[in-house]
């Protein structure tokens, strides 16, 4: 059934597709934001959380949109029978409750469960006339850039055609937990923008996909977040392996629990300040005294030596970088902010791309701007449209190791 949805579903959805990701609905928003600051504009942002989306989804309706998605005749009666009559019980220690029938709602666990979902709120875009918006499934985020009072009307018009969605398709808001921030370095215009009558909060502070985002988008927050969760999981690993004899097992944890936490997402967030880049080395470097103090770490030739944060998220920018150009990531937003050099004849210039400039320091570092000025100081060498990604990742930690 997936071939048959895939090409229907709007771009904006990142969630539970192939070649999209939280990476993905990140960048294109940060890209979208940061341009408008580095203009000296305001974005003003509304996140909305659906109360319990997946268990509302109403069958009747969600077999309609299926319907006119084109599934018809014994396809669509089994997906039908799929939804319909399913009842649950909870079973603790072996004793288990009575079953309850399910009225509502998609399978979660299940392959077919997030397709459905997807499917079902796929149509939210016709109701954004006026404004941007973002999907990872169920987290949605609806933003506007603002200029005038006039743009804040606009986006509370959306809003409001948002919640007569809802109704109409029996999902609920919770207005409680729906915020909104506004992203800016000067002086801001304030509205008070609501959802069913009600005045949503404004915060400065919001945790978006995983990735803390402050109203002037520092990152400051995220990387302290960061920062402190990752000592706290490295001394517990510390802790529980002290009597371990093998040096790999113990790397593995580090690699696992804490260095996977540094990195999540970090095309998105990945710093250029020197204080902020230090804090996140010293993680590893407490890591690594650890390890030479247990296992005489520097005069084991035979393990590979670990690379600096740095480098790897280098890596992680030119990888995500080659598969926005090779289409191994679905993005038309992220291509169409790359731009490409067009050579004279005889050229001995190898740069490949043009990236725009920046009036700003944080502009600068976005994710385009970021991974296309360092492709083109250190990686030109290489042709990225005629080689694997294997081969293309081992040539980028090569010139990085000096190996």
């Amino acid at each position: 059934m997936k071939p048959l949805i895939r090409p229907h579903i709007i771009e904006q959805q990142h969630g539970f597709l192939s070649k999209k990701s939280t990476e993905t609905n990140l960048c294109e928003f940060i890209d979208f934001i940061t341009n408008a600051m580095d203009d000296r504009c305001q974005v003003d942002v509304v996140y909305t959380d659906y109360s319990k989306a997946f268990d509302r989804i109403h069958h009747d309706i969600l077999v309609s949109k299926l319907y006119h998605f084109g599934i018809h005749g014994d396809l669509l009666r089994w997906v039908d029978s799929y939804l319909r009559d399913r009842c649950q019980a909870v079973t603790v220690k072996g004793f288990s409750s009575t079953f309850t029938p399910v009225p509502s709602g998609v399978p979660q666990g299940s392959h077919l469960g997030p397709l459905l979902f997807n499917i079902f709120v796929n149509d939210v875009g016709e109701i954004f006339k006026n404004t941007d918006f973002s999907l990872y499934a169920d987290d949605q985020k609806i933003y506007k850039i603002v200029k005038t009072l006039d743009d804040c009307l606009l986006l509370q018009e959306d809003l409001e055609k948002l919640s007569i969605y809802c109704k109409a398709n029996q999902l609920y808001l919770n207005t409680d937990k729906c915020n909104i921030i506004t992203y800016s370095r000067k002086k801001n215009i304030h509205y008070d923008y609501s959802i069913n009558d009600k005045v949503l909060q404004r915060v400065t502070l919001k945790k978006d996909l995983g990735i803390y985002l402050d109203s002037k988008l520092m990152f400051d927050s995220h990387i302290t977040e960061v920062v402190n969760k990752a000592y706290k999981m490295l001394g517990f690993i510390l802790r529980v392996s002290q009597d371990f004899k093998s040096i790999s097992t113990v790397q593995l944890l580090y690699n696992c629990f804490v260095r996977s936490h540094l990195e999540y997402a970090s095309v998105v967030w990945n710093p250029h300040y020197k204080i902020y880049i230090e804090r996140l080395e010293r993680i590893q470097e407490k890591f690594l005294k650890n390890l030479e103090y247990r296992f005489n770490y520097k005069k084991l030739p035979q393990l590979p030596r670990i690379m600096s944060l740095a480098n790897r998220r280098e890596i992680r920018d030119q990888v995500f970088l080659f598969k926005i150009v090779n289409n191994l990531i679905d993005s038309s937003y992220l291509l169409s902010r790359l731009s490409f050099r067009c050579p004279r004849v005889n050229s001995r210039e190898k740069k490949v791309f043009q990236p725009s400039t920046s009036k700003t320091n944080y502009g600068s570092n976005t994710f385009v701007r970021r991974a296309s000025n360092i492709h083109n100081m250190q990686f030109s060498d290489i042709d990225m449209f005629f080689i694997s990604m294997n081969s293309f990742k081992r040539y980028i930690i090569e010139s990085l190791c000096g190996n």
